[in-house]
C-alpha cells in the first residue's frame, strides 16, 4: 500500500510557492497532494490533497465526485496523507 513516504515532490517553479507530488494507481484513481504558501492549509498540518481519476483518453484530472469526498482535503499530515492515499488506492 501507498504511503507518504511514496511521493517524490518537485522543486517549485519560480513564482509559484507551492511544491507538489503526484500519484497513480493501476484502478484508474490517484492523488496530488501539495504544500506551500499559497495553499489554504496550517503549519502543523501542511498538506492538501485532491483525488485524481484516468479519463478516457489517458488524461488524469480532480475528482469531485469520488466515493471519499467531492472537494480537495485541506488541513492533513503526512499520517493522514498516507491514511487517504491507502484509501484511493483501495477504490
Amino acid at each position: 500500500m501507498a504511503t507518504f513516504d511514496d511521493l517524490v515532490f518537485d522543486k517549485g517553479i519560480e513564482g509559484i510557492m507551492h511544491h507538489g507530488a503526484s500519484i497513480y494507481f493501476p484502478n484508474g484513481y490517484g492523488a496530488s497532494v501539495i504544500f506551500g504558501e499559497l495553499i489554504n492549509v496550517n503549519c502543523e498540518h501542511p498538506f492538501e490533497l485532491a483525488v485524481l481519476k484516468k479519463e478516457n483518453d489517458g488524461v488524469w484530472v480532480i475528482c469531485y465526485d469520488s466515493p471519499l469526498t467531492d472537494d480537495v482535503i485541506n488541513n492533513l499530515t503526512p499520517d493522514m496523507v498516507t491514511e487517504l492515499l491507502q484509501k484511493i488506492e483501495a477504490l
